[in-house]
């Protein structure tokens, strides 16, 4: 479920390319060809080209769209299915699903549980699991879409806290907690989150003095039993690993920032071996920081430093994407990037609290305070000419002329990952980030 994608073409029915081609029987004329030329480049780009069409323009500027919700609780965290189904979690006990696209969203409190609140990890159309990150700290479980939910782990232990986890399946998941009697708490499950298993303290790295999560989204997975998280608040910003589903961790420390509130904040990993981290920060508003690791994250490195306001805080990457496409959310809004973080570019100024992408079209939320929700939707009209800001980059289309349908270009429309990106495409390096 962590690892959810949303195979389908990047421009779907929205901007027709190659479906009404006017191939025939006979010989082409000069002017057909040309069209048939025209649509078979456009068919060729990589759904990065499609990405950047939607955040550039269309019907909407930024790509994303308000979606109604009916409450004003503060969600914390989102996570996306695929394109129709996505869940949410929030303050005061209170999730949020949508089945449709988020065209409706159904937002319920559970019952007794109006002081906790909850990020989500969401498995399927009907299960689901939300996690009490604060006292009293709980999992709740539910398999029938959020008809009932049942308590399936609580600690009402004052210094317990939850600080992030995720599924690498829909049986496996695993959730990391601050440091109890000496040790970081770590939860594993392989029932679907019916049962959890504390994993043993002597198979993760002790503590350091003061070190403790700083943020829900310092964690990854990924694969059938990576996962990665991070730290701050004493000596050293370290992230910590696992390569076995959370049986056993290492610890290695990096160059981030760590001090009283910082450390890292946002971890986001493409593969095993790639990952992306960003740290620092902190309440007073202080720089943000980006490493990088090549090697599952045995070691990290930290390149030349990108201006100060530039690195987003929360990363995630968008699945199918090449090349590898990281979003990101934070105080200046969302952006993206498609050089590992080193530049981004603007999609727009709302500040959200939590991002998801199951795929690159109709398939990434944000949420934000005050039941505000948001789709980032494909927006893009056909045949118009996209003339980019002083923040973005020039893409422009030529016109599709509609003929027609006799035939099909030869071949299947590609699959989302297939194409390479044009070198026009590759030079709209840029941002994103919470």
């Amino acid at each position: 479920a962590s690892n959810a994608s949303h195979a389908e073409t990047w421009l779907g029915d929205r901007a027709t390319m190659v479906d009404k081609c006017p191939l025939g029987a006979g010989q082409l004329s000069a002017a057909d060809g040309d069209v048939v030329q025209r649509k078979l480049r456009l068919q060729a780009m990589t759904p990065l080209l499609g990405f950047l069409l939607l955040q550039l323009g269309g019907a909407i500027a930024s790509g994303w769209v308000p979606q109604p919700i009916g409450t004003s609780i503060d969600f914390r965290s989102v996570r996306a299915i695929d394109s129709q189904v996505a869940w949410a979690g929030g303050s005061h006990g209170t999730y949020a699903r949508t089945i449709d696209g988020g065209k409706t969203w159904h937002a319920r409190p559970i019952a007794g549980a109006s002081l906790c609140d909850f990020w989500v990890h969401a498995l399927s159309i009907d299960s689901a699991v939300l996690v009490s990150a604060i006292p009293p700290t709980r999992v709740y479980r539910t398999t029938n879409g959020g008809q009932t939910w049942n308590l399936q782990y609580e600690d009402r232990s004052p210094e317990v806290r939850l600080n992030g986890g995720a599924f690498w399946n829909a049986t496996h998941g695993v959730i990391w907690g601050d440091p109890v009697q000496g040790s970081f708490l770590v939860l594993t499950t392989t029932d679907g989150g019916g049962v959890w298993h504390k994993t043993a303290t002597g198979r993760i790295p002790k503590p350091l003095p003061g070190e403790a999560g700083i943020r829900h989204a310092a964690f990854a997975a990924q694969g059938d039993g990576n996962a990665w998280f991070g730290t701050g608040g004493g000596a050293s910003a370290r992230i910590f690993r696992t390569t076995d589903g959370g049986v056993s961790w290492a610890a290695t420390a990096t160059r981030l920032t760590a001090a009283r509130d910082q450390g890292v904040l946002s971890i986001a990993f493409r593969d095993a071996l790639n990952g992306v981290a960003v740290g620092g920060g902190g309440p007073a508003g202080g720089a943000v920081e980006l490493c990088r690791t090549a090697n599952g994250g045995v070691t990290w490195t930290l390149p030349a430093r990108v201006p100060p306001g530039k690195i987003p805080e929360t990363l995630v990457f968008v699945p199918h994407l090449s090349p590898p496409t990281l979003v990101g959310i934070g105080r200046t809004g969302s952006s993206f990037s498609v050089d590992g973080g080193m530049s981004w570019k603007l999609l727009g100024r709302e500040v959200y609290e939590a991002v998801s992408f199951a795929g690159p079209v109709d398939a990434g939320w944000a949420v934000a305070h005050e039941g505000r929700i948001f789709k980032y939707a494909s927006g893009v009209s056909r045949g118009r000419s996209l003339r980019a800001s002083e923040d973005t980059t020039r893409i422009v289309t030529q016109p599709v002329v509609e003929k027609p349908t006799l035939g099909r270009v030869g071949g299947d429309a590609p699959k989302l990952g297939d194409a390479k990106p044009t070198p026009r495409a590759l030079r709209s390096t840029t941002e994103i980030s919470n």
